[in-house]
């Protein structure tokens, strides 16, 4: 699988086939650019545009109901392949990279926090990799019981002989007790022949008595 560093900016302020074995290994990404790839990649970033809040959520809702390799039923089948970023065989290329950034802030008593990074998706033939560089952070600088990050990633593949099913399903997470501020920088590599995937990034923040997660808006 070939690689190549994407770089995108973000919103610097902080705040969801048929083999499935996951395999798990931290990694780095490498980097480099070019005017051509950069204007592809932003291209494609607009592929996880797809990925609202009520998407994200009506997908973990139907992801919740399968173990791996279960096929789905017809019906959540064809709500997962309408509402996923879909693989084309013939993209396996170092330009086949999807990266988007986003950004989600909180509202009420957690109005003052904030969510923002970057995720990138390379799928291969088999040999697959997620990156998530991302911040939740309070602006004003205020302590929380709890503040995290988390990527939650869901790859679909064919099942039997015509039936698709999750194939990868992870979360890639991050946490901090008793502060203001959050990163998450993780790898994620996995070997599964994959069709369609989601990726959904959240923030959490937590108090006595009061917790939200932040949702985002993919750019």
């Amino acid at each position: 699988m070939k690689k190549f560093k994407a770089l995108l900016a973000t919103s610097a302020l902080a705040l969801a086939i048929p083999f499935g074995l996951v395999q798990a290994e931290s990694d780095s990404v490498e980097q480099q650019g070019s005017a051509q790839e950069t204007q592809v990649l932003n291209q494609d970033s607009q592929a996880f545009s797809i990925f609202t809040e009520d998407v994200n959520q009506k997908l973990l809702d139907i992801y919740s109901k399968y173990d791996l390799n279960q096929p789905f039923s017809e019906e959540d089948a064809a709500y997962v392949k309408s509402h996923t970023i879909p693989v084309n065989p013939g993209e396996f290329s170092t330009l086949a990279v999807k990266s988007s950034s986003f950004y989600g802030k909180g509202s009420g008593v957690f109005s003052s926090v904030e969510t923002s990074g970057t995720v990138t998706v390379d799928i291969g033939v088999i040999n697959n990799q997620v990156d998530v560089n991302m911040v939740t952070r309070d602006t004003t600088s205020k302590y929380h019981s709890y503040i995290g990050n988390n990527l939650q990633f869901t790859a679909i593949g064919l099942i039997g002989s015509d039936g698709l099913g999750k194939v990868a399903d992870f979360d890639l997470p991050s946490s901090t007790s008793n502060g203001n501020y959050d990163k998450l920088v993780g790898t994620k590599k996995f070997v599964a022949s994959v069709a369609y995937y989601s990726a959904v990034p959240t923030g959490k923040v937590s108090d006595p008595g009061n917790t939200q997660t932040i949702n985002v808006t993919m750019n």
